[in-house]
């Protein structure tokens, strides 16, 4: 369904929508699709070249409570390793984990040191915090809230989706 219903659609609308970007937020959907279709390669480099399209660092979105801090640099290492051999270079810096509601103490001193200074989560209270660790390494996170209220915005139709988020994005005191 990720093929179907997700990514060759939003291709789609990225060759006719000029105006249009996407995120992907982890390397392994990346990587099935372009299993499914490797003839789309030259379109997704594209798409990352211009900065249309921006994929997680991570290889998935790991149960970060449940992983030992060496499967957790694995995840950052594989997927931005994967990324890199496979699209010139390509250099996350954004880590998606929009599912999964823990934190693990040290999961920003991992993201930072290795390069990845955002991350998207839900499931938090709604705004923009600089997300400290205890050697005092920080990212800047992301939390849409609970996601199915973040769903529920994207599920609109692109005029009001975007009015909607605005608002959103006024009252958790985003600035231009």
């Amino acid at each position: 369904l990720r093929d179907t219903l997700w990514l060759t659609p939003y291709l789609k609308r990225l060759k006719e929508d000029q105006g249009f970007k996407m995120d992907i937020e982890q390397t392994s959907i990346i990587a099935e699709y372009l299993h499914r279709h490797p003839e789309k390669k030259a379109e997704i480099q594209k798409g990352l070249d211009d900065g249309r399209i921006q994929v997680g660092a991570t290889y998935t979105q790991p149960y970060e409570e449940l992983f030992g801090g060496e499967s957790l640099i694995r995840q950052l290492y594989l997927g931005k390793k994967w990324l890199a051999d496979n699209f010139n270079g390509y250099e996350s810096d954004t880590y998606y984990n929009s599912d999964v509601p823990g934190r693990t103490l040290q999961m920003s001193q991992i993201l930072a040191k290795s390069g990845v200074n955002n991350m998207f989560v839900s499931r938090h209270e709604k705004g923009v915090f600089n997300w400290f660790s205890p050697d005092n390494s920080k990212v800047t996170m992301f939390s849409s809230g609970h996601y199915i209220d973040f769903y529920n915005i994207l599920g609109l139709g692109s005029e009001e989706g975007i009015a909607r988020m605005a608002e959103w994005a006024k009252k958790a005191g985003f600035k231009k």
